[in-house]
């Protein structure tokens, strides 16, 4: 980095798990950003290169249940 930091393997997932705990802290309760670390961090760490993360995600991020009328989006 500019300032001389060494980007490697444990600062990205620092830094993903920073940012994850921050758009948690501001989301309402049942968000999913610690589940999309989980499976972002193989991606950021070169450990794995999926073609598609919503495939990845899929059956983890959908939820079964009653459609919102859209005034209530």
């Amino acid at each position: 980095t500019s300032e001389g930091k060494t980007v490697d393997k444990q600062y990205a997932l620092k830094l993903l798990h920073d940012q994850a705990e921050e758009l948690a802290s501001k989301a309402p309760e049942g968000n999913k950003f610690s589940l999309a670390e989980k499976y972002f961090a193989t991606q950021v760490t070169g450990e794995a290169y999926d073609e598609f993360l919503t495939s990845l995600l899929y059956d983890e991020i959908t939820t079964v249940g009653t459609a919102a009328p859209a005034s209530k989006l």
